[in-house]
């Protein structure tokens, strides 16, 4: 004989019993569903509540950003990068216009420097007198300078300031390419006296008197 199962005889005792047992059995049913219901939402509500409390925070964050987005680049972020782009460029082409500006008036002030009453360029130009005269086998004996004062009616008008008196022998030619050189100098010179004499070995030689002229400011 086969054994029943715990179902089968289940089923022989609600078929036993009529519709009073499963009447019952509803019940039971109904009465654990409220009890699970209850159960998880003790645990259910805090879990949603915490939810929809990130949600909330979560939208209002979004919604802060949208605003601040819209308020910094106008709605269109494409036009203000353009915008912020054509004022660099606008500084960059003001910045090189200065430094062009600025290497004109350093190129005007250095072509002043050499009209003005500046003791280290007429050094600089003593100095230069020997050079050439050595770089065209020109023999100096001596270099002599007189300083002028500058007149204070003469403020911003050119006048003589320095002169110079150089004695020296050399061949014809290299004696002509001295003072050639000295008038080509970038002080303004007055080559303004000259006393040459033939001198021995087809050489000639003598003196020059040279003039600086500047203006006193």
């Amino acid at each position: 004989m086969k054994k029943k199962s715990s179902l089968d005889q289940l089923d022989q005792w609600f078929a036993s019993k009529g519709n009073s047992a499963n009447n019952y059995f509803y019940i039971a049913l109904l009465f654990v569903g409220l009890v699970a219901y209850f159960i998880l939402s003790n645990y259910a509500d805090p879990y949603l509540e915490e939810s929809e409390t990130n949600l909330s925070t979560a939208t209002t964050k979004l919604e802060g950003a949208q605003r601040e987005y819209n308020e910094f680049f106008g709605g269109d972020p494409e036009a203000f990068v353009n915008n912020k782009r054509n004022i660099l460029n606008g500084a960059k082409t003001n910045l090189n216009n200065i430094i062009e500006e600025r290497g004109y008036l350093d190129d005007k002030l250095n072509e002043i420097s050499k009209l003005t009453y500046n003791e280290k360029n007429w050094a600089k130009f003593m100095d230069s007198l020997s050079t050439i005269a050595e770089n065209n086998n020109i023999k100096i004996y001596a270099i002599h300078s007189d300083r002028r004062e500058p007149s204070i009616k003469q403020i911003f008008q050119p006048e003589a300031l320095l002169d110079i008196d150089v004695k020296f022998e050399g061949a014809f030619s290299n004696v002509l390419r001295y003072i050639n050189l000295i008038e080509q100098s970038e002080m303004i010179v007055d080559v303004n006296k000259m006393d040459i004499n033939a001198t021995k070995n087809g050489k000639i030689g003598g003196s020059i008197g040279i003039s600086i002229w500047g203006v006193n400011y």
